[in-house]
């Protein structure tokens, strides 16, 4: 039997099972988060057999502790996550003894990689990207991920969690390249949480606390990205009917399913409904509209 602390879903993976994370199980170590172990993955087939596929911190942590979020599953196929603690132990500059907290890939088979470690780059100017992300990262249609570090960033601020900082918005490429897009201020917010891109390509978010009323903030974030559209189901058989979303796809006029045409129809202005077709095989959807192509961030799987 699995033994640990889930704090949030599961996500399907390509091979059709179920994967995710417990904040709390496996090894029983110091310097992890409550006295239940460090945090570990797990996949569940969907007939409910459960195994772990990773334990965090069996030697000295520093891939990470406590995963607070679920996983994301990425165009690659490998799952990306992040911990609340672990990595780099340093109770010196804004982290406590749990430490900062990672960003990882892990593949189906539970390799894990630890892609950025937050405060390892940058303890000498006190977290400023950033520590303890507590929110499921987000992959935009560049292939990029984007997420939420729930404490750090400008600690000289007095209105930011005593001094310890409001938070930030980061990216970090499949490859672990990390860049520190946004740093709250309070006014704008504090504590970010889960960030979700539109199909315009805009990141909306909220915060817990921080704005004019102390009470939590709903804002947007724009880097740049531009449109696209999303899909669901992301898997069907040729035949199958798939439902294609976007901020603007009336005067549709072609749909493919990686290069293969597919017959359609336009619902809304911004819900349009596909058929597979013959020949289709894994990867991008295109819809072809007026004001130009749009591609779908994620690829999508023909199913045998």
């Amino acid at each position: 039997m699995l033994t640990g602390l889930p704090q949030n879903g599961v996500i399907q993976g390509r091979d059709g099972n179920f994967y995710g994370t417990l904040f709390q199980g496996g090894p029983t170590i110091n310097g992890c988060i409550g006295d239940r172990g460090c945090g570990a993955l797990f996949k569940m087939t969907p007939q409910g057999s459960v195994k772990t596929i990773y334990n965090f911190c069996e030697s000295d942590c520093a891939d990470g502790s406590n995963p607070a979020a679920a996983l994301v599953l990425g165009a690659d196929g490998n799952f990306y996550g992040t911990t609340q603690a672990g990595g780099f132990n340093n109770q010196q500059h804004n982290c406590d003894f749990y430490g900062c907290g990672t960003i990882f890939k892990v593949t189906p088979q539970g390799k894990l990689t630890t892609l950025y470690t937050f405060c390892f780059y940058s303890y000498d100017n006190n977290c400023q990207n950033g520590y303890a992300p507590e929110a499921a990262l987000a992959q935009g249609n560049d292939g990029n991920f984007y997420g939420t570090a729930a404490i750090g960033g400008d600690v000289l601020n007095p209105n930011c969690n005593s001094g310890d900082g409001c938070g930030t918005v980061f990216e970090v490429t499949p490859a672990g390249a990390f860049t520190l897009v946004h740093t709250f201020g309070s006014t704008d917010g504090d504590t970010p949480g889960t960030l979700l891109q539109s199909t315009n390509g805009t990141f909306y978010g909220t915060t817990r606390v921080g704005g004019s009323a102390f009470k939590g903030t709903l804002y947007s974030l724009s880097t740049g990205l531009g449109p696209f559209v999303g899909v669901s189901p992301g898997a069907a058989k040729v035949g199958g009917k798939v439902i294609v979303f976007g901020t603007d796809l009336s005067g549709t006029s072609a749909v493919a399913f990686n290069g293969a045409a597919a017959q359609f129809r336009v619902l809304t202005k911004t819900v349009v409904i596909a058929t597979v077709p013959a020949g289709a095989t894994t990867g991008s959807i295109t819809v072809t509209t007026p004001a130009g192509t749009l591609s779908s961030n994620l690829l999508f799987e023909v199913i045998p």
